[in-house]
């Protein structure tokens, strides 16, 4: 078998176990037990995430929200993600102090009062093409009103293009050397739902009331440093500002 046929094979059958229904059933019921468990945490500890918006406010010159983190944790940020369903996370959240607390359980989309016009910067990493399109202008408009005047918004997605330019070698982060393997593991194999491009990306935020940043401005901005260093090269960094 040559290397093509025994990259799609391999592909084809991690998505024949995706797109079982037990499979989708199971991933509608932890997205339900995780949404759950953010209004919780915003009914019983939302004086934690009060406590760490007092900390920065008190001690940084900005306030950062890397929201929808993952495992990719900012120090010098207040970090937001769907809840992990492991005990010991749940229980470090929910029972022990804010200063060991690095992720809030807490879901973005549930349009939290205190985060109002809070922060200085929102950083969105590989986030929105998680995310249902028909949610997205939603979504960032309740980013929006997380921000300061001024404030910045940071967007990153997969860069779709370094995947299928002909002039450019694959990527190695979907670990096939096969493109049209490659390509289609980026679009299916991570519960993406949606690509974006710079262009649709431009457009998306000013409907939600951003404006753009010019390459020059943002050029600190796209830095590599909110980024995971082994996805950085396969990356669109966007930015916009609420004014």
């Amino acid at each position: 078998m040559d290397t093509v046929t025994s990259e799609f094979f391999h592909l084809s059958s991690l998505l024949s176990g995706r797109r079982r229904l037990s499979y989708q059933f199971k991933a509608k019921c932890k997205l339900q037990l995780q949404l759950i468990i953010s209004r919780l945490y915003l009914t019983f500890k939302i004086s934690s995430l009060l406590t760490r918006l007092y900390y920065f406010r008190q001690s940084s010159d900005i306030i950062v929200l890397n929201v929808g983190c993952g495992a990719h944790i900012l120090e010098n940020a207040i970090n937001l993600d769907l809840p992990s369903l492991s005990p010991a996370t749940l229980f470090n959240a929910f029972f022990l102090n804010v200063e060991t607390t690095s992720i809030f359980p807490i879901s973005f989309l549930q349009n939290i009062k205190c985060l109002k016009n809070s922060s200085d910067m929102i950083i969105l990493s590989h986030v929105l093409e998680h995310l249902p399109p028909h949610t997205i202008i939603d979504a960032l408009k309740i980013l929006h009103s997380y921000l300061k005047l001024n404030g910045i918004i940071r967007i990153s997605v997969p860069a779709f293009e370094s995947y299928s330019n002909l002039d450019l070698p694959v990527p190695p982060q979907q670990g096939y050397s096969q493109r049209i393997i490659s390509i289609n593991s980026l679009a299916y194999n991570w519960s993406h739902l949606f690509m974006y491009d710079k262009h649709l990306l431009h457009s998306l935020l000013l409907e939600a009331g951003f404006e753009i940043l010019s390459e020059d401005d943002c050029i600190n901005h796209v830095s590599s440093m909110y980024e995971p260093e082994n996805r950085f090269d396969e990356t669109i960094v966007v930015v916009g500002i609420k004014s």
